[in-house]
């Protein structure tokens, strides 16, 4: 139907009831048609393939840092940040048989991380298994005689699992960055952040040189991440998002053109709104 045509099609790591499609499905319900996949690089494969027409995919964690995974696939990818979103994660301990009987625990390992003082607290004996998603760590608990999975209340409705124990996140506050991706940049206006990658030469002084261009023309650097290049042995590329608007800002023009006077290779990955927290 046109309306079904008028949609976008957007891409996220399921199944159904993980972080990410709650990510996906609190931002973008009312005009899209929501597609899960198993995968990070299957997200951004469907994007780049122009299967679909965005992917969201996790990026940080507040208490865990960095996810490795997305970050190397987007430095490898021609695709670009559209925006940002900023999901609250609180993770529940569910399963169909009580505390006791549990011998395997299922989760993401980002999940399990963020639960580790309290799994070793309450489950240390039990068998823990890496699972792709926390929604599929879920079906997994489901199907398992003395499973459970560490997920999301709507896991829990979803794959009929009991809610055993409430917020195990050893950090309360606890916040989960997703990129919404795109195979075009997008234009943004007003406030904005802004996602580079950097290549460097390997001799002294580099990356001193690099953010002093944006210290002259007084950018504030909000995060800096190394990853090595996967090209050649010890080089490394470096994630930085810093506050400004690429498309209305001169002095992110002006410090873009000079970084790349001291700088092996950039790859801008866009401007985008900075995320407002989700509820």
């Amino acid at each position: 139907s046109r309306s079904l045509q008028s949609k976008k099609r957007i891409a996220y790591l399921g199944p159904e009831g993980s972080y990410s499609h709650q990510a996906a499905y609190k931002s973008f319900r009312f005009d899209s048609i929501l597609i899960p996949k198993p995968s990070i690089d299957s997200v951004i494969n469907e994007v780049i393939s122009g299967r679909v027409d965005l992917g969201i995919v996790p990026v940080e964690n507040s208490t865990e840092g960095m996810i490795n995974q997305t970050l190397d696939l987007m430095a490898s990818s021609r695709l670009y940040v559209y925006r940002e979103i900023m999901l609250p994660i609180v993770h529940h301990l569910l399963s169909k048989v009580d505390l006791s009987s549990i011998t395997h625990l299922f989760s993401h390992p980002q999940a399990i991380a963020q639960c580790r003082d309290w799994i070793n607290s309450n489950l240390p004996k039990a068998k823990v298994v890496e699972m792709a998603s926390t929604s599929e760590a879920a079906m997994a608990a489901a199907r398992h005689a003395s499973g459970a999975a560490i997920a999301s209340e709507y896991s829990a409705e979803l794959y009929g699992l009991n809610i055993l124990a409430s917020k195990i996140n050893d950090n309360p506050d606890n916040i989960t960055r997703f990129w919404v991706i795109s195979r075009h940049m997008a234009k943004t206006k007003g406030k904005a952040k802004t996602s580079i990658i950097l290549t460097l030469e390997n001799v002294p002084g580099a990356l001193y040189r690099a953010i002093g261009t944006f210290a002259r023309q007084e950018i504030n650097l909000t995060k800096i991440e190394s990853r090595p290049s996967k090209k050649n042995p010890w080089e490394y590329l470096f994630f930085i998002d810093i506050e400004g608007n690429l498309d209305e800002d001169d002095n992110v023009r002006m410090a873009m053109e000079d970084v790349k006077t001291c700088t092996k290779d950039i790859k801008i990955l866009g401007s985008y709104p900075e995320g407002g927290m989700l509820t």
